[in-house]
């Protein structure tokens, strides 16, 4: 079976939030402090991040929270903030064609996608390119 990619409302966060808290756990741990789970939960439900689901055979198999940034320029850009999963290769695609459709609907100029490098030759594939290389040293 296909995997199925949904969009989660706001108020939709609690109801489903059991299925996806693992995945957004993980998502957190790779997130080097920047995150919390309580933090992404408190975004989700205030409607400043949007939950995309991915489920197949009624498991659900990949979170991922996304926000929307209006940069200076007046550039506004849909992000994946967080994400975790399983599967991958059997829903990348289906998640970059909801990022582009989310993105588009919501006025947005790009698609941005932080990540750790892996993601630079996946992503390539389908368009993506590196835009910058962020560095972080603990002090």
């Amino acid at each position: 079976m296909k995997p199925i990619v949904c969009a989660i409302d706001a108020e939709r966060i609690d109801e489903v939030w059991p299925l996806v808290e693992p995945h957004i756990t993980i998502g957190v741990e790779a997130a080097r402090g920047e995150l919390t789970v309580y933090g992404v939960h408190q975004a989700l439900v205030d409607g400043d991040m949007l939950l995309l689901m991915v489920y197949q055979d009624r498991k659900v198999i990949a979170a991922l929270g996304l926000d929307i940034t209006v940069h200076m320029s007046g550039k506004r850009t849909i992000g994946v903030t967080v994400c975790a999963g399983s599967q991958l290769d059997e829903w990348m695609v289906d998640i970059i064609e909801a990022l582009d459709q989310l993105g588009a609907e919501m006025k947005c100029d790009a698609v941005v996608i932080i990540g750790r490098p892996g993601w630079t030759k996946k992503l390539a594939e389908h368009g993506y390119s590196r835009a910058y290389v962020a560095m972080s040293k603990e002090i």
